[in-house]
């Protein structure tokens, strides 16, 4: 699970900016709160705020952190990326850490870097009363330093492994969370549980994907493919049923056998679309053979009784992205998968993602977390979303993105905040000037 998430001078942070998912004292939806060894989190968050005020720079963070992580080094050009409205910034490293919840353990991570590398970088277990060291690295005056938990190096074997890395073995560039997991997996069972919370519990969709192989997460799993078939039914699409159709491709397909045959991991297939139909196909490889799998959807005919077949590039921008949420919806309720999802209304209609988040706000023994953005005021709703489960972004006078929760204000539970976020009691919208006074409709 998320805990927390911290972010300076990167994107539109310029001082260390927090976000969030611990409880405040609300007691309303109670279900939403859920505990470990006595400390206790929140399953859902919703992030809004005018265009251009950070929200998707947050997620963008998130994005970002994940890369590196799974590549195993810091991404090139980073120095962009600083907040470029304080000069002094161009001088500092970036920041991120994120405190998360695995195995029963909470951890806290930590990274500084620029350019040159990695400035900062560091792994705790968190407690209650305090923090235990796992590894802890800092670059200073031109030399490497790295340490791990207390009484680690008393091992002569050890001391000298520490030493070889800190000369040799790891450059700046390099994250010591992705080397040691790639490297020495087995010494160091924490920290593999560490990076594999990364690459496979936290799952980021950005706005607008819509290039997930679905098609191969369908097929691959029954119960995920009948869940989808019983939800998306309700949802008023047209559709009346979702199929996988699988083809083998021969050698004629050459293109596609290069294709997979360079792809860096081929397991969970490589997303071709079609430009001219907008359909998309899943190319992977199963044992020595290479499969296109592709989303059917069936629609029922004028007469009510043929299911007429369609192909996914036929359906709606807002049906794909519906197709799109099928398998995360399923993962949150059964599994601790956490899902970040930016601009989750996205062409998707009010009422359609409203009984969404209302469905999963309802589920009493939901198991995984979801964070989204949104601009969909209909979500302000007391009866499915609790106060300090929404969070405001917004700008302050020097261009930074602050972030705070709607439970810093005093809140009746039987208050109606759509209308009072609209009407501005609460801050991150937008203030429009007069357009009238463009004159755009005189001579």
């Amino acid at each position: 699970m998320l805990i927390r998430f911290e972010i300076s001078n990167l994107f539109s942070f310029n001082e260390q900016t927090e976000f969030n998912m611990l409880p405040s004292k609300v007691q309303h939806l109670a279900h939403h709160k859920m505990s470990c060894n006595g400390i206790s989190f929140l399953r859902m968050a919703a992030v809004y705020g005018a265009n251009g005020a950070g929200k998707t720079n947050m997620i963008k963070a998130l994005v970002l952190l994940k890369q590196m992580i799974a590549d195993g080094k810091v991404v090139s050009n980073v120095d962009r990326m600083k907040f470029k409205l304080d000069e002094g910034n161009a001088a500092e490293p970036s920041s991120m850490a994120i405190e998360f919840l695995v195995n029963d353990h909470f951890y806290y991570y930590a990274v500084s870097f620029d350019d040159k590398g990695v400035a900062y970088e560091s792994l705790f277990e968190s407690k209650r009363d305090n923090d235990v060291i796992v590894f802890e690295r800092e670059f200073s005056e031109g030399e490497e330093h790295i340490s791990f938990e207390e009484g680690y190096t008393n091992d002569p074997k050890n001391k000298l492994f520490v030493d070889v890395l800190c000369e040799k073995l790891i450059g700046r560039d390099v994250l010591l969370l992705a080397f040691l997991n790639n490297n020495y997996e087995k010494e160091f069972p924490v920290i593999h549980s560490a990076y594999q919370w990364f690459v496979d519990t936290l799952v980021v969709i950005s706005a607008g994907e819509n290039r997930r192989p679905i098609a191969q997460m369908l097929d691959e799993n029954k119960e995920l493919l009948d869940f989808s078939n019983s939800f998306i039914i309700r949802l008023d699409t047209g559709i009346s049923q979702i199929s996988i159709e699988k083809k083998e491709l021969d050698d004629e397909d050459n293109e596609f056998h290069k294709i997979i045959a360079s792809a860096s991991d081929g397991s969970k297939g490589l997303v071709v679309e079609n430009r001219m139909t907008g359909n998309l196909v899943t190319i992977i490889r199963e044992g020595d053979k290479i499969y296109e799998k592709r989303v059917i959807t069936k629609h029922s005919d004028s007469s009510r009784n043929n299911a007429v077949k369609f192909d996914l590039g036929m359906e709606s921008d807002g049906t794909k992205r519906l197709l799109d949420y099928l398998p995360f919806i399923y993962d949150i309720i059964s599994k601790n998968h956490v899902y970040v999802v930016d601009e989750i209304e996205r062409s998707i209609h009010p009422v359609i993602i409203k009984s969404i988040i209302s469905f999963l706000s309802a589920i009493e023994n939901m198991t995984g977390q979801l964070v989204f953005s949104t601009h969909e005021s209909c979500l302000l709703d007391q009866d499915i979303i609790r106060t300090d489960e929404i969070w405001f972004v917004q700008k302050d006078v020097t261009g930074s993105t602050r972030i705070y929760p709607l439970s810093d204000f005093k809140v009746h539970h039987t208050a109606n905040i759509e209308n009072g976020y609209l009407n501005g009691r609460y801050g991150a919208i937008p203030f429009v000037s007069n357009l009238n006074d463009l004159h755009w409709n005189h001579e």
